[in-house]
C-alpha cells in the first residue's frame, strides 16, 4: 500500500512539473495592415465637400476591416446616409464593395467615424473608390 501511495505521489509530481514547465502559448492572430507601399490607397480624399481621412484597411483572419473619419467641410447640412467603399485590384476589377451607414445627415463641419467589414482578402488591393449615397 505504501509503494502504491509513493508511486501515485511521484506520478502526480511529474505531471504537475510537466504542466508548470510547458509554456502556455496563445494562438497568434494574423493582422495585416495594408499601409506598406500603398500610401496612395489610404491617402485622404474629398468627395462633394466631404473629407474622408484617417483611412485604414486591415486584413484580420481573412476579413477586411475598413475605418475612416468623414467630415462635412461645408457650413450646411449634407444629407448623405452611407459611404460605399469599392476596393479594386491592379486590373480595376472590384475585389470588395463595403457599405458603412452613418446616419441621416452630416451637420456643418461634423466629423463621424465610419467602419465596414467584408469576408474578403484585400492583399491585391490597388485602388479605393468612394461613393456617398443619400
Amino acid at each position: 500500500m505504501k509503494k502504491i501511495l509513493i508511486f501515485i505521489l511521484i506520478a502526480l509530481i511529474i505531471i504537475l512539473g510537466i504542466y508548470v514547465l510547458t509554456p502556455n502559448e496563445t494562438p497568434k492572430i494574423e493582422n495585416t495592415k495594408v499601409t506598406e507601399n500603398k500610401s496612395k490607397l489610404i491617402e485622404d480624399k474629398t468627395i462633394d465637400n466631404i473629407l474622408i481621412s484617417n483611412i485604414s484597411l486591415v486584413s484580420k483572419n481573412k476579413k477586411t476591416i475598413f475605418s475612416a473619419k468623414i467630415t462635412n467641410l461645408t457650413s450646411g447640412e449634407q444629407n448623405y446616409k452611407n459611404l460605399q467603399i469599392i476596393i479594386k485590384d491592379k486590373n480595376k476589377k472590384t475585389i470588395a464593395t463595403l457599405i458603412s451607414y452613418f446616419g441621416d445627415k452630416l451637420n456643418p463641419e461634423e466629423t463621424k467615424i465610419v467602419t465596414a467589414e467584408a469576408n474578403t482578402n484585400i492583399k491585391e488591393a490597388k485602388t479605393i473608390e468612394f461613393k456617398l449615397n443619400e
